[in-house]
């Protein structure tokens, strides 16, 4: 049963989200606490990367971040984030789609 070898990711097709909380900010990322509301579920893991973090403002999704890379084995505490706000990234996605 267990033959040893690398472990295999083990394909989920179950779609989840997870709150995380403000912990800081710099020129180029967003920092997240991905345990604030520890449900024991935390937050952006392996697998992740790419996928976007939004912003509830006022009832209204908006898309701030991507996700980059979180600090931890056990993906229970920190997420770090891309900022899309900032110049670079917006003359990036600027070629690509229409930006507000």
């Amino acid at each position: 049963m267990f033959g040893g070898g690398r472990p295999q990711p083990i394909f989920d097709p179950v779609r989840r989200v997870a709150t995380s909380s403000f912990m800081s900010l710099n020129a180029t990322r967003l920092f997240l606490l991905i345990n604030a509301n520890a449900t024991g579920g935390g937050g952006a893991c392996f697998g992740d990367s790419g996928g976007p973090e939004f912003l509830n403002a006022g009832g209204t999704d908006v898309l701030v971040s991507l996700t980059s890379l979180k600090a931890d084995q056990v993906c229970r505490a920190l997420a770090v984030n891309h900022r899309l706000d900032i110049p670079s990234a917006r003359a990036f996605l600027g070629q690509f789609v229409p930006l507000p």
